[in-house]
C-alpha cells in the first residue's frame, strides 16, 4: 500500500514507459486521496495555529504545495512529483522545528516569570537561602 514515508510516497505501481516512469490510474487516485486527507488535517492545524496567534504564512506556503499534489498533472512527471514531495516534507520539518523552538522559549519564559512570585510564608526562607549562598561566595 502507498503512503508518505521519509519525504516520499512509498509503494504504488510505478511503471517504466517510453518517456520515463509513470504511475497507474489507481495509484494516482490513491495518492490524490492521501493528499486530500493531509490537506484536511492541515486545515485543522491552521485553525489551531490561528487560535494560538501563530503566523501561518510559512505553513500556508507548504499547504499551497500540498494542494498541487491533488492535481493529476503532477503524477505525469516523476521528477516534479519528487521535488514537490520533498518541498512539502522538508517544509513541514522546518515548520515543526520552529514551532517546537517557539513553544520551548515560551515555556522557559513562563517558568522564569512564575519563579519571581514567592508566597509570603516562604519569603523568609528564600531570603535566608540567598543569604547563605552569598556567604559561601565570600569565602572563595
Amino acid at each position: 500500500m502507498g503512503g508518505w514515508r521519509d519525504g516520499a510516497w512509498g509503494g504504488g505501481d510505478r511503471r517504466a514507459g517510453p518517456y520515463g516512469y509513470y504511475f497507474g490510474p489507481d495509484d494516482v487516485r490513491q495518492f490524490r486521496g492521501e493528499a486530500r486527507r493531509y490537506l484536511e488535517q492541515g486545515q485543522q492545524l491552521r485553525q489551531l495555529l490561528r487560535e494560538q496567534n501563530v503566523d501561518p504564512k510559512e505553513f500556508d506556503e507548504i499547504m499551497k504545495r500540498l494542494r498541487e499534489l491533488d492535481s493529476e498533472r503532477v503524477y505525469q512527471d516523476v521528477e516534479e512529483l519528487a521535488r514537490l514531495q520533498s518541498y512539502v516534507s522538508e517544509g513541514m520539518k522546518r515548520f515543526e522545528y520552529a514551532l517546537r523552538r517557539k513553544a520551548g522559549e515560551e515555556t522557559d519564559r513562563a517558568l522564569v516569570n512564575g519563579s519571581e512570585e514567592v508566597p509570603a510564608e516562604f519569603k523568609a526562607l528564600v531570603e535566608e537561602y540567598y543569604r547563605s549562598l552569598s556567604k559561601g561566595q565570600k569565602k572563595q
